[in-house]
Order: structure tokens, then C-alpha cells, then sequence
């Protein structure tokens, strides 16, 4: 069976980055701690704890946690994403994927994943599949 393709948007509405590591070729290793806000077919808020790797070409590679409060597919709860991404020209990309297990209430068996793209500093475009149950 395949998942049907869901949409939302988020906004940033804090982000606070600490540079934890500096080098002399100019990279460095920073925490950013980010707050945002979601509306579509995934609504709600989130915390994020990113680690990044600003890199000498003016890239940056990021991982990081997310913890949505908010709702998918009319259930509500938290659940925990994983992110993988890169900022590139002005360009925000990540592919991500719901922690299997982490879901509370009503999203206690959620089941997905996802990539975005941001559409400028504050605003992101994500599309995602999610399933509950069984995968």
C-alpha cells in the first residue's frame, strides 16, 4: 500500500546557536536550540536541537532532534523526529524520519518520514508520508 504525500509549512520563531568549536580554517561546530510553529496537514510546535558543521565553503552540514506537540491526521500528541540536512546558497534541506516508539498519546503508533526546503530564513515547505500501526 502506498502512503498518500502530506504537506506543511513551519516557522521559525527562535533560534538561538551557540559555537561550541572553532578551527583555524575557519569551520566550526555549533548547537542552535530552534522553536517553530506548524500549520497544515502536521499543526502544532516544536523544539529542535540542532549540531552543526559550518565547513570552509560556506555549507553547512546539520543533524538534529525535534519534539512536535501538535497533531497529524486529526491525532494529537508528541512524537520525535530525526534530522539529516545541509544549508547550501541561502538553502535549507533536510531528510527526516519520525523515532519509532517516541509518539505519546494519540500518536503512539506514528510511523513516517519526510524532507523540506526552506522557503526563506523564517518560512519551510516539508512534505511527508506517515502511517499508525504497523509498518
Amino acid at each position: 500500500m502506498e502512503l498518500a504525500s502530506h504537506h506543511c509549512t513551519f516557522c521559525i520563531s527562535n533560534w538561538n546557536e551557540e559555537t561550541t568549536r572553532e578551527f583555524p580554517d575557519g569551520s566550526k561546530l555549533t548547537h542552535a536550540q530552534v522553536s517553530q510553529a506548524y500549520d497544515g496537514d502536521m499543526s502544532g510546535t516544536s523544539t529542535v536541537e540542532y549540531l552543526m558543521t559550518y565547513l570552509p565553503t560556506g555549507s553547512v552540514k546539520f543533524i538534529g532532534f525535534e519534539v512536535l506537540s501538535g497533531s497529524i491526521g486529526g491525532r494529537s500528541g508528541t512524537a520525535v523526529m530525526q534530522h539529516d540536512g545541509v544549508f547550501v546558497a541561502n538553502m535549507a534541506r533536510s531528510t527526516w524520519s519520525f523515532v519509532e516508539g517516541s509518539g505519546t498519546g494519540e500518536l503512539i503508533n506514528l510511523h513516517g518520514s519526510g524532507s523540506y526546503e526552506s522557503v526563506d530564513q523564517v518560512t519551510v515547505n516539508s512534505t511527508f508520508v506517515y502511517s499508525f500501526g504497523e509498518t
